[in-house]
């Protein structure tokens, strides 16, 4: 999303692979074949056979791992989470939230192996923070247990990271939010309106530091999610809906911004603010103020970005329309049967009554 800040992929993964031994080499081919296969039939058989033989390497070396307790291998981190890419990318959808799974188990294995007062190489802490981030902003749309916690996030690391498009600040709120809405029924209503206030004090008052100031795209990157951010805490622990003024307004700012990026040719880091206004638009009302005075027709335009972004991102969006999709219906259905545009609103909670039931394991970072 940023052209000025370095790609960790770029400034960290590359240069590491002029070292690298078998496994990252192989792996790395696996994710480049399959990205090819994407576009070209021709590239598939030699895209599933390097799949094969990294995935072979690394079970051995996951092996020794648990069995001889070896420490820090940034290679075999490395080789995680291109398999977590590689199942993305071919739409698997419960397959990528295992090496996820296995991740955090490395994660603690090289924690409990190595010195912990030593800081992490620079590609581990790299594919510590890409695991992270995948399940924190997977888990905003289905509510799950976390596989990652909040720890992995600075709550006053405002300056915005190239990759993740946004501040660690701003996902450590996303957290919060996330886990709040879990314990939402455990807790008594002031204690919940007092929690739901700070978490969204903490938000308005964010506010995310671009390194250079000129970054434009990187700034608009940040704001989106920060308003995306906005939607998601209002809905899941206010309460609001589609056809609240506010959510509206938010899921406006966000179409508009989406389709900035369109223009410009890029897609990279727009799922998730795209799916949090997908599945927030209204199913009485669908036209959104675009730029200039033009009109924004939020369901026709959702689908064609994600065609855009399917062409222009690595990002399971064949998962990310289906979810959509069965969302629309589902609020098509809701208003069908009401006898009112009063009782087609009047659900509880939004986000868990729509989006929630079929999240699950929905990749959106």
């Amino acid at each position: 999303m940023s052209a000025p800040e370095a790609s960790p992929f770029l400034h960290t993964v590359v240069p590491y692979l002029a070292t690298a031994d078998g496994l990252a080499i192989d792996a790395v081919l696996a994710l480049s074949a399959r990205h090819m296969a994407e576009r070209e039939r021709s590239w598939r058989l030699a895209a599933t056979n390097l799949e094969c033989k990294a995935l072979s390497s690394l079970r051995m070396r996951l092996g020794l791992i648990w069995t001889q307790g070896t420490g820090s291998q940034p290679d075999v981190c490395l080789a995680m989470m291109i398999f977590c890419l590689l199942e993305i990318i071919n739409a698997r959808d419960r397959k990528w939230v295992v090496h996820l799974k296995g991740a955090r188990s490395l994660v603690r294995t090289m924690n409990v192996t190595t010195n912990s007062s030593r800081p992490l190489d620079e590609l581990t802490a790299f594919t510590n923070m890409f695991f992270a981030f995948q399940d924190v902003i997977g888990r905003t749309a289905c509510g799950e247990e976390p596989i990652f916690g909040s720890e992995y996030w600075h709550a006053e690391d405002t300056a915005v990271n190239a990759w993740l498009g946004c501040s660690p600040a701003l996902v450590s709120i996303v957290c919060d939010i996330t886990e709040l809405s879990r314990e939402k029924l455990r807790l008594k209503d002031l204690d919940l309106e007092h929690k739901s206030a700070i978490l969204e004090d903490r938000l308005e008052s964010l506010r995310q530091a671009i390194r250079q100031p000129d970054d434009k795209d990187l700034r608009k990157s940040a704001d989106v999610k920060h308003v995306a951010a906005q939607v998601y805490l209002h809905c899941a622990l206010h309460g609001s809906r589609p056809g609240t003024p506010l959510t509206r307004e938010l899921v406006a700012n966000i179409l508009r911004c989406v389709l900035s990026f369109i223009r410009a040719g890029k897609g990279a880091g727009l799922l998730w603010p795209l799916f949090v206004a997908a599945v927030e638009l209204d199913p009485l009302d669908d036209c959104y103020d675009g730029p200039s005075g033009t009109v924004i027709h939020g369901r026709s335009f959702v689908l064609g970005a994600l065609g855009h972004l399917a062409q222009t991102s690595l990002s399971n969006t064949v998962k990310a329309k289906q979810v959509i999709t069965q969302v629309w219906h589902a609020r098509d259905d809701a208003c069908a049967e009401a006898s009112s545009t009063a009782s087609c609103e009047a659900r509880s909670n939004d986000w868990e009554h729509f989006v929630a039931p079929v999240s699950h394991s929905i990749s959106l970072a």
